[in-house]
């Protein structure tokens, strides 16, 4: 991705990637029709675990991770 939002959101999009929530060729096409920004991407996460938002799903599930990924509220 070449887009420079998107350096923002790559935490973010990796963590999907990384927990098996999405694959990245749901994640482009999804992006695709609603577009790259967070909201797209939590609505992802909460499709695909219930989770609202991303500190919500870390803090259940890899409370490590909360000091990897800024802003996830």
């Amino acid at each position: 991705m070449t887009n420079p939002y998107f350096q923002t959101l790559e935490p973010l999009w990796q963590y999907l990637i990384d927990y098996n929530i999405a694959t990245e060729n749901e994640l482009i096409l999804i992006t695709k029709i609603n577009g790259l920004n967070l909201q797209t991407l939590q609505d992802i996460l909460y499709t695909r675990t219930g989770h609202r938002n991303f500190a919500q799903h870390i803090e259940e599930h890899t409370p490590e991770a909360l000091h990897e990924i800024p802003s996830l509220t």
